[in-house]
């Protein structure tokens, strides 16, 4: 049904605010979205447009046979839309004159100006599986610093809400280049027949980042390279850091440490996800969603496998036990991942409140300081105002500082943080 858009502005206004784990803005001059934010006059002019009013006369409904799922997890990336329900919304459209395709120049390269900087952006393909990824450097660009960015899930090499895209542009003005790529299997190159979201613990994964490290590598021969992104892309780049060509990672908020691939695999089984996504319909069922079954949707079930270790006796468990536990797959103690990542590239780890509480409880203090012990060169720190997926607007500030003090060699945002490794 179309949605108005001042009815829409509100909606995912409430989105944001019951969405994230971190405040909105506290600015009546700004409107923060999920992933956006909108001055008053922006909102003012959105709220301004007419909304779209479609006759009866005009809706094609289609209801559902049986077997054909109706709703899946709330999820756009879940929805499906029948073939059968597609075709006879198709077949009731009124087609027009057969016209002359549009003949497009392909363009593999733009410029954009940001006050008085022009920015160079090109299209460009990585590595011997071709993923496509955009460079992005400043004018005068002298090969100093490159960032490479990776999806931090199964989302596009854009991140979310275009947050790399952003990024890119914020770096350049710093003097320094960047490069976003796809991987196999995600984001772009997903396999659009697939119900399930991809799960990105495949194996190749970290190949395709190592790949694109190579690439920052040879267009900068003498650069420092820096890997950044979200959750799980500390995984990817911890991983391909083995391969070489790669100074520095900096991470926000990391939850995977166990080195290999048998541990995710086991939990997306446990979550069901193929399964539950198949072919059951989800009701309400006091206050919480349900399959019809009574059981619980996988995401339900992936959370709380995720975190089950986190929990419970977990903080009773002696710091010895746990780290056999994790040799074991039964856990994870972030010390494990430096079996296969390399020693000589720094680490910098920034958490949330939330993801950062997982990291203590994951030995996390006693893993680093151990590491340090052993001179790797490795920091965490935690952040008030800092969620998950960098959708909050302080968050994204937050990273975004991070990333070009790192690059400008300047201090001050880690005085409004603490360092998870001190002593508490």
């Amino acid at each position: 049904m179309p949605v108005r858009p001042k009815a829409w502005l509100r909606s995912e206004t409430v989105a944001r605010k019951v969405g994230v784990e971190v405040p909105v803005l506290d600015d009546p001059a700004r409107v923060e979205l999920l992933g956006a934010v909108l001055d008053s006059d922006q909102a003012a002019a959105l709220k301004r447009l007419p909304g779209i009013s479609v006759d009866d006369e005009q809706w094609i409904v289609v209801e559902p046979q049986d077997d054909e799922v109706v709703f899946w997890g709330g999820e756009p990336h879940f929805a499906e839309a029948p073939r059968r329900q597609l075709g006879a919304i198709s077949s009731a459209l009124q087609h027009g004159d057969p016209v002359s395709p549009v003949m497009w120049e392909p363009v593999r390269r733009c410029e954009r100006r940001r006050g008085g900087l022009v920015i160079a952006e090109e299209w460009v393909e990585v590595g011997p599986h071709r993923l496509p990824g955009v460079w992005t450097q400043p004018e005068g660009f002298e090969g100093e610093h490159v960032v490479v960015t990776t999806a931090g899930g199964a989302e596009s090499k854009c991140g979310p809400g275009g947050f790399w895209v952003l990024t890119a542009h914020d770096v350049a003005e710093t003097g320094a280049a960047s490069l976003r790529t796809e991987r196999r299997g995600s984001g772009e190159l997903s396999d659009p027949t697939e119900p399930a979201e991809p799960n990105p613990y495949v194996r190749g994964a970290d190949k395709d980042v190592a790949d694109a490290i190579a690439y920052a590598r040879a267009r900068a021969p003498q650069a420092n390279v820096i890997g950044t992104g979200l959750c799980i892309a500390g995984w990817m780049f911890s991983r391909a850091s083995a391969r070489g060509g790669l100074d520095k990672v900096i991470i926000f908020n990391n939850l995977a440490w166990q080195p290999g691939l048998r541990f995710y695999a086991r939990l997306d089984a446990k979550a069901n996800l193929t399964a539950s996504l198949a072919g059951k319909k989800l009701v309400a069922q006091g206050g919480a969603a349900r399959t019809p079954s009574g059981e619980k949707p996988w995401w339900s079930t992936f959370k709380a496998v995720v975190k089950g270790p986190f929990k419970g006796v977990g903080g009773r468990v002696p710091t010895r036990l746990w780290r056999v536990l994790s040799r074991a797959e039964l856990v994870q103690y972030p010390g494990d991942l430096w079996r296969v990542a390399s020693r000589t590239t720094a680490y910098d780890f920034h958490f949330g409140e939330v993801d950062g509480g997982f990291f203590l409880a994951a030995r996390g203090r006693e893993a680093l300081r151990t590491l340090r012990a052993e001179g790797v060169s490795v920091t965490a720190r935690l952040w008030r105002g800092l969620d998950h997926s960098l959708l909050a607007a302080s968050s994204r500030a937050i990273a975004t500082q991070v990333l070009r003090e790192e690059i400008s060699g300047e201090s001050g945002a880690s005085a409004h943080s603490t360092d998870l490794t001190a002593t508490p």
